[in-house]
């Protein structure tokens, strides 16, 4: 087998680890030729590899987690996936190529296809037609590139912060930073780091303030001067905390500039699985015939695309600017697709 390229083995890796069963050893993740590490390499280079990967593979939300014995498991609570956002280009591109695929009458999953091609027309926050979506994929590709050199040195210290931030997870040391809140007054903090999230490409830290001696969730661009205790680098500061850290994450719609409570119904077909919806967040109440479930909403339109979404009938009820939201973004689909609103 030849050797992958270095993302490929990337993408390999995580599939391994996201479906192992078991821990795996150092000589698992070797050997296993559907993962890519050139067998041609000493053990000591392969770890110096495996190494990097995993920091890697960290950058994007997958923690890797080290075990006795040269083992290693996947952190469930520590890692996370973060929410699909595409820009026009992005979404023109799929789309074009979608339609090209539906095209084909060889094509075997044409019905999978426009299921999503419905859900990824749900991004777009107005229509486009064919027409102009063909005029963004002739756009020069000159014009890429200066808005991606423009943001490259913002991107870079970034890039340098998140990994200061998840080298200090890792090794479960102090970090210091300088914190803004929302209304605007800065302190410092002292905290132990837990774990790092991202919800609509903003990150965010969980972490146990030392001064409140509470677990709080930080936003990372409120984040400054940020520093990792560099005495006793081998020894760590605090010991993991028997906590889910699944607990301190919201949901999508729950971070953003507004600030209000919505109700919801539920069907009571669908009682069964509204934990795994909701995921604790917000409370329900029950009527004759529905669930009430009662959330905090941050961004209207981040929780249309998560009613959208969702598996089971929800179905707005308060506030009233929201329910005329929640229409408006199905007329829009109805006049993307020509299908009937529900």
């Amino acid at each position: 087998m030849s050797t992958l390229s270095a993302d490929e083995r990337l993408v390999n890796l995580a599939l391994a680890f996201i479906s192992a069963k078991k821990p795996l050893s150092a000589q698992d993740i070797f050997h296993n030729s559907l993962i890519g590490y050139d067998q041609n390499v000493s053990m000591s280079a392969f770890k110096r590899m495996f190494a990097r990967d995993k920091d890697q593979l960290a950058q994007s939300g997958i923690i890797i987690k080290t075990l006795v014995g040269d083992n290693y498991e996947l952190d469930k609570n520590a890692s996370f996936a973060s929410d699909l956002e595409l820009e026009p280009l992005e979404i023109a591109s799929l789309r074009a190529i979608a339609y090209a695929l539906l095209e084909d009458q060889d094509y075997p999953y044409a019905h999978e296809l426009r299921f999503a091609l419905a859900k990824l027309s749900r991004q777009i926050s107005e229509p486009i037609s064919l027409d102009e979506e063909a005029k963004l994929l002739d756009q020069d590709e000159d014009f890429e590139s200066s808005k991606i050199t423009s943001s490259t040195s913002k991107q870079s210290l970034e890039q340098k912060e998140l990994q200061e931030i998840n080298q200090a997870i890792k090794t479960r040391k102090l970090l210091y930073f300088n914190y803004t809140n929302a209304s605007g007054s800065s302190s410092e903090k002292e905290v132990y780091p837990y774990a790092l999230f991202i919800i609509k490409k903003t990150w965010y830290l969980i972490a146990f303030d030392t001064k409140k001696s509470s677990i709080r969730v930080f936003k990372y661009e409120r984040m400054a001067s940020i520093k990792i205790n560099s005495k006793s680098p081998l020894s760590p500061d605090f010991d993991i905390p028997d906590i889910d850290t699944n607990d301190y994450i919201g949901l999508p719609f729950m971070y953003g500039e507004e600030n209000y409570e919505a109700s919801l119904s539920v069907s009571l077909k669908d009682s069964w699985r509204i934990e795994q919806i909701t995921k604790g967040k917000g409370s329900l109440s029950r009527t004759e015939d529905a669930l009430v479930w009662t959330v905090r909403v941050r961004d209207t339109q981040a929780l249309c695309r998560f009613i959208a979404g969702s598996e089971i009938n929800i179905c707005p009820l308060q506030p009233s600017y929201l329910v005329k939201a929640y229409q408006d973004n199905l007329q829009k689909v109805k006049d993307i697709h020509g299908t009937p609103i529900q």
